[in-house]
């Protein structure tokens, strides 16, 4: 794996030089995609020594393939209609390509790889895009792409459609299908679903100081609320989506983590240029601080804490990439910050490899 890091970010240095300022950023999807070919390959080869998943997801692939199409759409296929939209493109693959298990890792990995680079295409510069993947790489790549891949895809879905809806001004019919799908493939993005719709609908002014509220506030729900009451209001809400799966994790989430802190203090340093930043910026930055405050107040289960802070890591991800965008910022500034953001990449690669592969 690590040498796989240090292979596309070779990669990503040659897209720097080859792909400048001169030519439009549209010209960085062609290679993104043959990446994407590349890493699916890669996963497709190890998946089986790399995901901790691994068995079961084939539990779940035998169990798809003895249903028809028309049988999962309409009895719901295996486990009592879980995720039918993830079942759904599971029994495609299986019918029309190959039912063969690494070609199902080697789908999905790249569709995820793929979506993951489109939510990215609202920076302004080819730097920050190459960035913004390089980073999505280090932090995601083996928690997404290998190992949570009906999380990953929903999550790359859902946030891809965010950016096309706000950004793009494509708040259509297509917008609303991609979030369909993101939340029939995992349940879990339909938090992102519903704050998308309340910024759009309201589109309401996203203050600094709200992005700041919601961090200070979360540490003191964490602290003077016991956790049994937070377990409790959320056991409430919890039959039709799962959550009570993790409730009974006993492990606390360490507020002490490079990333968690990092990202809070990004969040703290845009805030100083927040006149700088659009709205769609700005309310990257909200969405990013949400998630640390989910982070923060659900610590008492790490299952749970990190689940929900999932859901916004790839927005979290690219506000470590605006500081490059802000023209008040030197560019002897920017360079320095952009060796110290490359230095903690390499972390967040280490840090994500130990974790989730061991």
């Amino acid at each position: 794996m690590y040498i796989l890091g240090i292979c596309f970010f070779i990669y990503s240095l040659t897209l720097l030089v080859v792909f400048n300022e001169k030519l439009s950023k549209d010209y960085l999807k062609l290679p993104y995609m043959l990446s994407g070919l590349f890493l699916s390959f890669f996963i497709a080869q190890n998946v089986e020594n790399l995901s901790r998943d691994y068995i079961n997801y084939v539990i779940w692939f035998r169990g798809i393939q003895s249903y028809s199409l028309s049988e999962i759409i309409f009895t719901g296929g295996v486990d009592s209609g879980k995720d039918i939209g993830f079942q759904f493109l599971v029994g495609i693959i299986q019918k029309f390509l190959s039912p063969e298990y690494y070609v199902i890792y080697f789908v999905f990995s790249w569709f995820i790889f793929y979506f993951k680079y489109k939510v990215s295409t609202f920076l302004n510069f080819n730097l920050s895009i190459v960035l913004a993947v390089w980073l999505l790489f280090c932090q995601t790549f083996i928690l997404f792409e290998i190992t949570q891949i009906r999380a990953g895809l929903a999550i790359a879905l859902a946030s891809y459609a965010i950016v096309r809806g706000i950004f793009f001004y494509k708040n259509n019919l297509w917008t609303a299908l991609i979030f369909l799908l993101a939340i029939s493939v995992h349940i879990s993005v339909l938090f992102l679903v519903i704050l998308y719709y309340l910024y759009t609908l309201r589109k309401f002014s996203i203050s600094k100081f709200l992005v700041i509220a919601l961090i200070f506030s979360s540490f003191i729900l964490k602290f003077l609320f016991s956790n049994t009451i937070i377990s409790t209001f959320i056991t409430y809400f919890s039959n039709n989506l799962r959550f009570e799966d993790y409730l009974d994790s006993n492990e606390n989430l360490s507020l002490i983590s490079v990333f968690l802190i990092s990202k809070i203090l990004m969040i703290f340093f845009l805030t100083f240029f927040w006149e700088n930043l659009n709205d769609f910026k700005k309310f990257v930055v909200l969405l990013s601080s949400i998630g640390c405050a989910l982070q923060i107040t659900l610590s008492f289960n790490a299952t749970f804490g990190l689940r929900f802070s999932e859901l916004f890591i790839l927005f979290s991800m690219l506000t470590f990439v605006f500081p490059l965008e802000i023209k008040s910022i030197n560019n002897l500034t920017k360079s320095f910050y952009l060796f110290i953001i490359l230095s903690f990449s390499f972390i967040f690669f280490y840090s994500t490899t130990k974790i989730v592969i061991g």
